[in-house]
């Protein structure tokens, strides 16, 4: 029990000294945290970018009301727009 005990010690003791998986670091960022507001104003003018970029018009309001299941997968794999479900 005891030479057990000391060969998982010295196992722990060599992966802490040793880097046995190498990780690559590219760059440097300073993590902060955010206040709410200023969060919810970076993801305003996010949103704002991705909708500029995006291919497909977003859609007006409009409610689709399927019989079963199975028709609303049917409607759903005929749309080409994405936003639409």
């Amino acid at each position: 029990m005891r030479t057990r005990v000391f060969a998982l010690h010295c196992v722990a003791v060599a992966r802490s000294r040793v880097n046995l998986w190498p990780m690559k670091v590219v760059g440097n960022r300073i993590v902060r945290r955010l206040s709410a507001e200023e969060a919810l104003r970076r993801a305003v003018v996010l949103q704002a970018q991705v909708d500029r970029l995006n291919p497909f018009p977003r859609p007006r309001g409009f409610v689709f009301r399927a019989k079963t299941w199975e028709a609303y997968e049917t409607w759903r794999r005929c749309q080409a727009n994405p936003r639409l479900w």
